[in-house]
C-alpha cells in the first residue's frame, strides 16, 4: 500500500501539529482486511489525512454488496430529473445555498425547555403534511436536498431536534421519550386537531420518527425510516470518525469532516461535495444531545409494533451503520408488520447521496404504492 504522504507529495514532518492520536481511535475488529489501511493508525499529520482520502480501499465503494433474496430495491420515478438536480446554483457558496433555500420557508418555534424548537415549514397549504426529522450530530440541512421536490406533493416541514440544529437543548436526564414529547407539543401547536401526516426520518430521527408515528396512531399516514438506529442490534462495521475538535483552522475542520463522510455516510467520492462537507461541519459544531447512548438501545425495535401507519425501513446497500447486519434488519423489520427495501449505491446518509431514490421512497409509501 503506498505511503499516504508520499502520496500527498509531502513528508510527514510537513506540519509540526500532529493530530495523532487525538483524532484516530483504535481499528474496528471484523472490518474487511483491505478497508483497514496500516497507515491509517498510529501519529498521523494533516497532510496525511487529506492524502488519505484519495485512499479508496477502506471506504464502503469497495465493500461487497451482500445479496438479499426477495428485498425491493428502491428505484427513481419519473420525477429523478428534478430530485437530482443539486440545490447549489454554479459558483454558489454553500453558506449561501443553504440561506437560499432556508429562505424559501417559514421558521416556527415552539416550546423546547428554555429555549425554543424549531421547525421549518416550506408551505402548501392544502397538501399532505410531510414531518422530516434528522440524524444524529445533525440539523434539517440533512434534508437539504429534498425539501424542495418533496414540497411539490406535501407541505413539507422540517425540524431540527431538541439540541441540535437551532433549537434549544433538552433538559438533562433526556431520553427518547422525553425528546418525542416536545416534539409531539410542537406538531400540536402547528397543526390543528385532527391533521394527518406522514412522518420520514433519518437515523436518529428515524428513531424519534417511530415514538411520533405511534403517538399519532391513526393520524400517521405513513412512517418511512432511513437507516435507523435503536433497533437493538449489532451495530455496522466502520473505521473510527475523526476527532474534529482536535484541530484548528476552518480548512483543517473541513478536510477532516470530508473524510469522516467518507468513513461512514458515503459510498461515493463525489457525494463529499462542498456543500455536504460544509452541512457536516456546522452541523457537528452546534450538536449538544447526545444520541448514540439511545440509537444503542432497542427503543425504536419496542415502538415499532404499535405504529399504525404503513411503514417501510430503507438502508443503503453498504451503510455502513448496518452492514453487513442488514439481514437482522429486515427480519425484525418484516416481524414488526413493515416493508424492508434496500436503496442502491448508498452509503448511510441516503437521502443526500441518493435523493431522487430517497423521495420516490417516501412518495410511494404516502401513496401506498410499491418500491421498486
Amino acid at each position: 500500500m503506498s505511503d499516504p504522504a508520499k502520496s500527498a507529495g509531502k513528508s510527514p514532518t510537513h506540519r509540526t501539529a500532529s493530530l495523532g492520536a487525538s483524532v484516530l481511535g483504535p481499528a474496528p475488529e471484523g472490518l474487511p482486511p483491505s478497508a483497514v489501511p496500516v497507515a491509517a493508525y498510529g501519529s498521523v499529520t494533516h497532510p496525511d489525512i487529506l492524502a488519505a482520502i484519495q485512499d479508496g480501499e477502506r471506504y464502503p465503494k469497495n465493500f461487497r454488496v451482500l445479496p438479499m433474496e426477495g428485498v425491493p430495491r428502491v428505484e427513481a420515478d419519473a420525477e429523478a430529473a428534478n430530485d437530482l438536480a443539486h440545490p447549489a446554483l454554479p459558483g454558489e457558496a454553500p453558506a449561501d445555498t443553504v440561506a437560499r433555500i432556508e429562505a424559501k420557508a417559514r421558521r416556527i418555534e415552539t416550546p423546547c425547555a428554555e429555549g425554543s424548537l424549531v421547525w421549518r415549514d416550506f408551505g402548501g397549504e392544502g397538501k399532505p403534511v410531510l414531518l422530516l426529522l434528522h440524524g444524529g450530530f445533525g440539523s434539517w440541512m440533512h434534508w437539504l436536498r429534498n425539501v424542495l421536490p418533496l414540497s411539490r406533493h406535501f407541505r413539507v416541514i422540517a425540524l431540527d431536534s431538541p439540541g441540535l440544529g437551532d433549537s434549544a437543548s433538552a433538559p438533562p436526564g433526556y431520553t427518547a421519550e422525553s425528546l418525542t414529547e416536545i416534539i409531539v407539543a410542537g406538531i400540536e401547536r402547528i397543526l390543528p386537531a385532527g391533521t394527518r401526516f406522514h412522518v420520514a426520518g433519518f437515523s436518529f430521527g428515524g428513531l424519534l420518527g417511530g415514538h411520533v408515528a405511534a403517538w399519532g396512531g391513526d393520524r400517521c399516514a405513513s412512517y418511512t425510516f432511513i437507516g435507523p438506529g435503536g433497533l437493538g442490534l449489532k451495530r455496522g462495521l466502520h473505521l473510527p470518525l475523526l476527532k474534529w475538535r482536535a484541530v484548528d483552522s476552518e480548512e483543517e475542520r473541513l478536510a477532516v469532516n470530508r473524510e469522516n463522510l467518507m468513513r461512514f455516510m458515503f459510498v461515493n467520492d463525489s457525494s463529499a461535495d462542498p456543500l455536504a462537507v460544509w452541512i457536516q461541519t456546522r452541523n457537528t459544531e452546534k450538536a449538544r444531545t447526545k444520541s448514540r447512548p439511545i440509537a444503542a438501545s432497542d427503543t425504536l425495535a419496542r415502538r415499532l409494533p404499535h405504529v399504525q401507519a404503513r411503514k417501510v425501513g430503507a438502508w443503503g446497500d453498504r451503510d455502513l451503520s448496518a452492514w453487513p447486519y442488514l439481514e437482522e434488519r429486515r427480519k425484525l423489520v418484516e416481524a414488526s408488520g413493515g416493508r424492508f427495501v434496500i436503496i442502491p449505491n448508498s452509503g448511510h446518509w441516503a437521502m443526500y447521496e441518493q435523493p431522487a431514490h430517497v423521495n420516490a421512497l417516501i412518495r410511494r409509501n404516502a401513496l401506498g404504492a410499491g418500491y421498486g
